[in-house]
């Protein structure tokens, strides 16, 4: 799968596409086809490194804390959800993951059913 990275700090020419496997559902996560992710002006200031006494100096990082998308697989623990269902949710920790990726894992808890009048956008 493509992901959006980055391995160090610095502008937006640090972002770099790249391959990935596919991540793997844990019992209380689901996995996601993101279709939509926002950029918050917390992101940009990660990326760039003003956080990084919070965020960590540990690279491959991701960006986006907030997503929308389908519901590919549920991790066996998790019942509000089932695989098709169209979702928004956001990251547990916005400092240490991203979502800038064509699939993520979410812990469920996390994900919300997406109102069918609001556009994955």
């Amino acid at each position: 799968m493509k992901a959006i990275v980055y391995k160090q700090f610095g502008s937006t020419d640090v972002l770099q596409l790249v391959e990935e496997p596919k991540p793997t559902v844990k019992a209380d996560q689901v996995l996601i086809k993101v279709k939509a992710f926002s950029i918050n002006p917390m992101d940009w200031k990660i990326r760039k490194g003003e956080m990084k006494l919070m965020s960590g100096a540990k690279f491959l990082k991701k960006t986006g804390a907030d997503f929308s998308g389908i519901v590919e697989e549920t991790g066996s623990g998790v019942g509000h959800l089932k695989k098709g269902d169209a979702v928004f949710g956001v990251v547990k920790n916005l400092m240490k993951e991203g979502v800038s990726a064509e699939y993520i894992t979410v812990t469920a808890s996390l994900v919300w059913k997406k109102p069918t009048d609001v556009s994955f956008s």
